[in-house]
């Protein structure tokens, strides 16, 4: 299921999120994370290198911003920026007995 959380069971979507949450919990405390001038765009959608496609790196979504508005935003902000005003964080994945797992609708939905 790993590669398509939609043909995972609820338990094993309780294994993802408690992934996101461990992520979440070893970069909010980093130095790095919080330190003015940074920033950081970390999506809940199931892909890899969605940098290199136009359609995800303008189509995915964090609270109404694609990542390429963070980037830019971030890269035109001075470096004393506060970091969390450059913070775009994942959600956690529908556990229960639903059919669309994404807690994103933003996210593309892998072709079968």
């Amino acid at each position: 299921c790993v590669e398509h959380p939609n043909d995972c069971n609820s338990t094993q979507m309780v294994t993802m999120n408690k992934y996101i949450a461990d992520f979440k919990a070893d970069m909010f405390p980093e130095s790095s994370y919080n330190k003015n001038g940074n920033g950081a765009f970390i999506h809940s959608c199931h892909t890899h290198c969605e940098a290199q496609d136009d359609e995800e790196f303008m189509g995915f979504r964090i609270n109404g911003t694609s990542i390429q508005e963070a980037v830019g935003a971030w890269w035109h902000q001075p470096l004393s920026t506060p970091a969390y005003l450059n913070h775009y964080d994942p959600c956690s994945y529908n556990t229960g007995e639903v059919s669309d797992r994404s807690c994103n609708p933003t996210c593309l939905h892998p072709k079968p």
